[in-house]
C-alpha cells in the first residue's frame, strides 16, 4: 500500500500480552484515530459473522446463481447463525449455539439408528439411510 494507517492497539493493562494485541489498518489517511476505531467498532459484528459463517457454516463453500437462490440462502444462513446466538431462547455466544446443536443433531442421528436396529433393518439399509 503506497498511503495507509497502521494503528497498533493494547487493551489497558495488556501490554506485552500478545493476545490482546489489535492491529487496525486504514486506507483512509483523512481518518482521525477515533474516526478509524468508531469505524471498525461498527463493522466488528459483519467480521465475525462472516468468520462464523465461514469457518462454521461454510458459507463460502456454496455456490448458487439465481438472485432468488441467493436472497433464499442469505436469509437461512442469516437465521441459523441467530439460531446459534439464542440456543434454546437463551443468549449466548456463537460457539457454544453451535456446538449444541452439533450434539443434538449428534444424538438424533445415533437415536435414528438405534431405532432402525430395533426394527431389525439390514446394515447395509441403515448405512444407506444414514450416508
Amino acid at each position: 500500500m503506497d498511503n495507509a494507517i497502521v494503528l497498533i492497539s493494547y487493551p489497558e493493562n495488556a501490554f506485552h500480552n500478545a493476545k490482546a494485541l489489535r492491529v487496525f489498518v486504514c486506507t483512509d489517511v483523512s481518518l482521525t484515530t477515533e474516526q478509524i476505531l468508531d469505524a471498525y467498532v461498527k463493522r466488528w459484528s459483519i467480521e465475525l459473522f462472516f468468520r462464523q459463517s465461514k469457518q462454521k457454516l461454510a458459507i463460502d463453500k456454496y455456490q448458487i446463481r439465481s438472485s432468488q437462490g441467493i436472497r433464499r440462502y442469505w436469509l437461512i444462513m442469516s437465521l441459523v447463525h441467530l439460531l446459534c446466538y439464542t440456543k434454546t431462547g437463551e443468549l449466548c455466544p456463537f460457539e457454544n449455539g453451535y456446538a449444541y446443536f452439533q450434539r443434538e443433531i449428534q444424538k438424533e442421528r445415533i437415536t435414528y439408528i438405534y431405532q432402525c436396529g430395533a426394527k431389525h433393518y439390514p446394515l447395509n439399509t441403515i448405512l444407506d439411510l444414514v450416508a
